[in-house]
C-alpha cells in the first residue's frame, strides 16, 4: 500500500507543505513596510501584503526581498504569471538560490495547473477559480543583515491535486 501511495504522489499532483521564507531585512529603505507585508502574509492576508510589498518596490525598486516577496504572494495567490515576473525581477538583482528555486517552482506550478483543473472538472480560465494556497508562518522577527529571509511554509501551488486544505 505505501508504495502504490508513493507511487501515486510522484504521477498525480497532490498537497504538499513546503519550506519557504520571506525576505525581511532589519534596516533600508521600505524595511519598516516590508515587514508590515510579511505581518500580513503571517495572518493569511495574501492580498494586503502583496500591497504593503508593491508599496516598497514602488519606493525601492532595486528592493529583491520586496520583489521576491511579491512573487510568493502572487504565487499564493495563484497569479502564477506576476509570480514568475517578480520572481525573475528579484533574481535579475540578486542572484539567489531561494529566488531560482522560487521561479522553478512557480514555472512548475503554472504547468501543473491546467492539469489540476482538467482533473477537478474545471475549465482551463484564470487562477481565481482555485482557492488561494494554505500558507503556514510563523510569528517572525527580523533578521540583522538585509535580504536574509525569515521561515515559514506553505502548501506547494505545484502539488494541488485533491486540494486538502488544512488550517
Amino acid at each position: 500500500v505505501q508504495a502504490a501511495r508513493r507511487l501515486a504522489e510522484r504521477l498525480i499532483p497532490h498537497d504538499q507543505a513546503t519550506a519557504v521564507k520571506l525576505a525581511a531585512p532589519a534596516y533600508g529603505a521600505g524595511a519598516s513596510r516590508l515587514r508590515e507585508g510579511n505581518r500580513a502574509a503571517e495572518r493569511g492576508e495574501w492580498a494586503e501584503a502583496v500591497g504593503h510589498w508593491q508599496a516598497v518596490v514602488a519606493e525601492n525598486p532595486d528592493s529583491h526581498a520586496a520583489l521576491y516577496n511579491l512573487a510568493l504572494g502572487y504565487e499564493a495567490l495563484r497569479d502564477y504569471r506576476q509570480a514568475e515576473q517578480f520572481a525573475s525581477a528579484a533574481l535579475e538583482k540578486s542572484d539567489s538560490e531561494r529566488y531560482r528555486e522560487a521561479r522553478e517552482r512557480i514555472q512548475l506550478a503554472a504547468r501543473q495547473l491546467p492539469v489540476v483543473l482538467a482533473q477537478r472538472g474545471a475549465a482551463p480560465g484564470p487562477a481565481p477559480q482555485v482557492a488561494p494556497a494554505v500558507y503556514r508562518l510563523p510569528a517572525t522577527e527580523p533578521q540583522r543583515m538585509p535580504g536574509t529571509p525569515m521561515p515559514g511554509t506553505w502548501t506547494n501551488p505545484a502539488d494541488l491535486g485533491c486540494l486538502p486544505y488544512a488550517r
